[in-house]
């Protein structure tokens, strides 16, 4: 997750009663609402209604871009497709990430992950730290796509 982004916001709508666990990794705020106060809200302010469907729609473009990445079986190209994407989310060349939190995104071992981070790192496109990676090669790693 990234600074504004809501947990559980897939299930705004839902009037089943929802099972959600989240870890963070850094201080955040919580805001519990209702299923019945939401549609208050929209009925007295319709442009809120309009920024959820917004939200909505980022948050399926999102999974959609996920299904992509999961489904290519070259791990490589996975790793570049899921590193890309977050930046393209986070606006930001520093991603913090753990090679655990890559892996559990994109379904591949912690140990796949450091074998292919490592050789992006020989290649210079990008360097790696304890719980970061800074991209350093941008079209590079659109290159290791076309590839």
């Amino acid at each position: 997750m990234t600074p504004g982004d809501i947990h559980g916001g897939d299930e705004l709508f839902s009037t089943q009663r929802q099972k959600e666990t989240a870890v963070t990794m850094s201080p955040v705020g919580i805001c519990l609402i209702s299923y019945e106060r939401i549609k208050e809200l929209i009925m007295e302010q319709p442009r809120i209604g309009i920024k959820i469907m917004e939200y909505l729609s980022l948050k399926l473009d999102q999974s959609h871009a996920l299904l992509e990445i999961i489904s290519t079986r070259d791990t490589m190209k996975k790793l570049v497709m899921f590193l890309l994407e977050r930046r393209q989310r986070t606006g930001s060349d520093q991603l913090e990430l753990t090679q655990s939190d890559i892996g559990n995104s994109i379904h591949l071992t912690k140990e796949t992950v450091n074998r292919k981070l490592s050789e992006l790192a020989e290649s210079g496109l990008i360097t790696k730290g304890h719980g970061w990676i800074q991209l350093k090669n941008i079209e590079g790693l659109e290159e290791l796509l076309q590839s």
